[in-house]
């Protein structure tokens, strides 16, 4: 929902603001340190990523989900454009997702470092993830296949990465320091993911 935002209290509490015109509601929440905050592209979920646990409120129908998992923090969240999916990585390099409206998990493989970005593709099919060991993958949610996008070689600060191997806009061989992954976008088009 447009103009809805949320915040939260450096003891876990979440706080939410549907409009500006009306007062803000707390959600219930665990009393552990947030990682990270998430609302799904319609705004009907708000997704909270604390250590062990995401916690999931459906704000339409004041319902609300604990997925319970070994994360380690820090955390980041992420939600499918159609809201079907939700992945969430830590620290340990494993991106975990989950189907929303039955639950279910898969652990996807992956990096050994830190998982730093998450993005799924317009169409929910992959699921784009950044890390710290420099490297891009992508993950093709219907076959379970995972392939390496690209690597961060360092400078540039921000990187094209083609989703079709074919168009690589990758620097020409500059050798410079290493560097982390530490956002990532689609383009709109859907054909490029920059970090």
């Amino acid at each position: 929902r447009a103009g809805a935002f949320a915040a939260a209290s450096p003891s876990g509490q979440i706080y939410v603001w549907e409009s500006p015109d009306r007062p803000h509601r707390t959600l219930e929440s665990e009393k552990l340190p947030l990682q990270a905050l998430e609302f799904s592209q319609d705004g009907r979920y708000l997704a909270a990523h604390y250590p062990n646990v995401v916690r999931l409120w459906d704000l339409l129908k004041g319902a609300q989900h604990s997925f319970r998992s070994p994360m380690p923090w820090p955390g980041t969240l992420a939600f499918s454009a159609d809201g079907q999916w939700l992945a969430a990585g830590s620290r340990e390099g494993k991106v975990r997702l989950w189907e929303i409206a039955s639950g279910r998990l898969r652990v996807l493989p992956g990096s050994k470092l830190a998982i730093s970005a998450l993005a799924f593709t317009r169409d929910g099919k992959r699921l784009i993830v950044g890390s710290h060991d420099d490297k891009i993958r992508l993950h093709e949610l219907e076959d379970h296949s995972t392939r390496i996008l690209a690597t961060h070689a360092g400078r540039p600060a921000a990187l094209g990465a083609p989703l079709e191997p074919r168009r690589a806009l990758l620097p020409n061989g500059e050798k410079v320091p290493r560097s982390r992954v530490l956002a990532m976008f689609p383009t709109p088009d859907g054909r490029q993911v920059l970090s």
